[in-house]
């Protein structure tokens, strides 16, 4: 016995999300622990930040030629 088509497509779609968020959960991870302390991020379970903060942009672009590499990355690609 066969299974109903539409009962594929939504296995075949629920796969296709299972696959998805695998695949992109460390990127939105490493997104949402961009907004967070190190001490943050050691000490707490939730990915989503409790107090967000721009401290790591500032860092950035105050320590390191950010824009000078992203004209460089944008050049050569």
């Amino acid at each position: 016995m066969r299974a109903h088509p539409s009962l594929v497509r939504w296995g075949r779609f629920g796969l296709m999300c299972a696959v998805v968020v695998a695949i992109d959960l460390p990127i939105i991870t490493l997104l949402l622990n961009s907004f967070r302390s190190t001490a943050q991020i050691l000490a707490s379970t939730t990915i989503i930040p409790a107090h967000p903060s721009l401290v790591n942009y500032a860092y950035v672009l105050q320590r390191t030629s950010f824009f000078l590499y992203l004209r460089n990355s944008v050049i050569v690609a």
